[in-house]
């Protein structure tokens, strides 16, 4: 299922990795520093990260936001649900919502083309 996740504006990688649980599976100092523990600075403004379900290369539906990912596992995840999150997840779902939907349906850092269901 595809995913709406920030990026931390200082070293560019993906929220997930300032998490604790991330800590010393990739050398940048800043997802394994002090830093990322007390308060990533995040861009607000949300990536999406499409999946596509086969045969057909079709994009999959967007997680909702706030929602557990493998939940009982080890790699157990929430995505985010910060108010921008669940804004551009409302207008995917109802592109008579605003002028957020067409950037929702088809946009990745909404600007990178995605292919329009």
């Amino acid at each position: 299922m595809s995913v709406l996740t920030h990026r931390c504006r200082f070293c560019g990688h993906l929220e997930d990795r300032h998490a604790a649980r991330e800590r010393g599976y990739q050398p940048c100092p800043c997802c394994n520093g002090a830093r990322s523990s007390v308060d990533p600075d995040l861009d607000p403004e949300p990536e999406l990260h499409p999946t596509y379900a086969l045969p057909g290369h079709l994009p999959e539906p967007l997680w909702a936001p706030g929602a557990t990912r493998n939940a009982g596992t080890s790699h157990t995840t929430r995505t985010c649900g910060c108010e921008r999150c669940r804004a551009i997840a409302r207008a995917a779902e109802d592109p008579k919502e605003g002028e957020d939907s067409a950037a929702a349906r088809s946009t990745g850092k909404l600007g990178e083309s995605l292919p329009l269901p």
